[in-house]
């Protein structure tokens, strides 16, 4: 516990620090930092809230994308306590875990809101270009929202490596390759409707040509390799 000054029934409580006191009925204030008139005979603290800045980590596993595709994510929070702005429904039950449960509370919460957020992107939005940062922002909004009524002031959520099983990469992959190839077949159709009859003629009588000179390439780079 912190070193509490006292000046007679006067404590001092140190900055950044919080002090929690309890009377006879159980759970009775919060003091902020500063002199504090304190009843000897009905009051003492217990504890102690630091409001100092603070940063989780954690790996929210299992969460899923749109379609049920599992993925991982690391993430980063930053956060303070702020013990006032806790509801005086939940102050009692806060003043006790607060103290020494403060970064197991942000962690559990901070997983949660990922795992029902994520459902609402795909695999493929998540691989687009500035997807995270996007995905950040909106987390960071849902994640302020939840932890609030905690008593946590909420500063930024950081996304680290989103991790996909191999089997969902090798999938990407592949439709990523099979698009590339559509393109390109959509590009020559494009460049062969420009031809006239008379050059389609002229292409289709070099096409077995082309087709015994790729054939001599394969073969050539095939022995170099040997």
């Amino acid at each position: 516990m912190e070193q509490i000054i006292r000046f007679g029934n006067y404590v001092f409580i140190p900055e950044k620090q919080v002090a929690v006191v309890y009377g006879p009925g159980g759970f009775s204030r919060f003091l902020p930092p500063g002199n504090h008139f304190l009843n000897p005979f009905s009051e003492q603290i217990e504890t102690f809230i630091s409001t100092t800045s603070s940063i989780v980590k954690g790996l929210c596993v299992g969460a899923r994308a749109s379609g049920g595709i599992p993925i991982s994510i690391e993430w980063k929070l930053v956060y303070r306590i702020n013990p006032f702005i806790i509801g005086p429904s939940m102050r009692s039950d806060l003043a006790r875990s607060l103290p020494n449960q403060a970064p197991d509370i942000a962690q559990t919460h901070t997983d949660n809101c990922i795992r029902q957020h994520i459902e609402k992107f795909t695999v493929n939005a998540l691989c687009k270009a500035n997807a995270q940062y996007c995905l950040e922002r909106q987390l960071e909004r849902v994640v302020v929202e939840r932890l609030r009524p905690f008593g946590f002031e909420v500063y930024r959520i950081m996304l680290g490596t989103i991790t996909m099983s191999p089997k969902v990469v090798a999938a990407l992959e592949a439709a990523y390759e099979r698009q590339i190839q559509a393109e390109g077949l959509r590009l020559i159709k494009c460049l062969v409707e420009q031809f006239s009859d008379d050059e389609l003629n002229k292409l289709e009588k070099l096409a077995p040509l082309l087709a015994w000179e790729l054939h001599e390439s394969q073969l050539a780079v095939k022995f170099s390799n040997e």
